[in-house]
């Protein structure tokens, strides 16, 4: 009798253990999810570029210190730089700063990511949409669309901007 008895109660208690497991995931994701919204819809935030992909999905890495999207205000920053490229900006690349006219956020059930459409217009860059999502892992896609049709993937890690390790170039077109 016993060792059912006991037999039963370590199945109640890990049962029990699981959901409660399981629960603090699900809250933990939606803080993170929270934590996320208040920076998106306050700004400054970055996301460092770790990954670029082309139009056929063929993955670039890049370093996440020079490659980055940043947002302040109503202004934005995409600095993209490669090895070997000629020396636009200062540190082999280009960096191109635009204004934003649209800069709408979906916020979607539960711990989902949250989706975020930019439209903005620089001097170099044109107009350009970007469409992105950040999880609540603090990762993000974003896909840069140009006003010719080009379009790159780039996926990296979200930050304040207090928190990020970029470095940005002397030089923006």
């Amino acid at each position: 009798m016993k060792i059912i008895f006991t037999v039963a109660l370590a199945m109640i208690l890990s049962v029990s253990f699981g959901q409660t497991k399981k629960e603090l995931k699900q809250q933990k994701r939606l803080e993170d999810k929270a934590e996320n919204l208040e920076l998106i819809n306050n700004k400054p935030w970055v996301l460092e570029i770790n990954l670029v992909y082309d139009k056929q999905m063929n993955p670039y890495s890049l370093s996440s210190v020079t490659n980055f999207i940043m947002v302040e205000g109503d202004l934005i920053t995409i600095q993209l730089t490669f090895m070997g490229l000629p020396d636009w900006n200062g540190i082999g690349g280009i960096a191109l700063e635009g204004d934003m006219s649209k800069y709408e956020i979906k916020e979607n059930k539960d711990a989902k990511p949250v989706d975020l459409t930019i439209f903005a217009l620089g001097s170099a860059m044109g107009n350009v949409t970007l469409f992105g999502s950040i999880d609540s892992y603090k990762q993000g896609r974003f896909t840069y669309t140009d006003a010719r049709g080009s379009r790159i993937t780039l996926t990296g890690e979200f930050f304040s901007f207090e928190d990020s390790r970029i470095y940005k170039s002397s030089r923006s077109f």
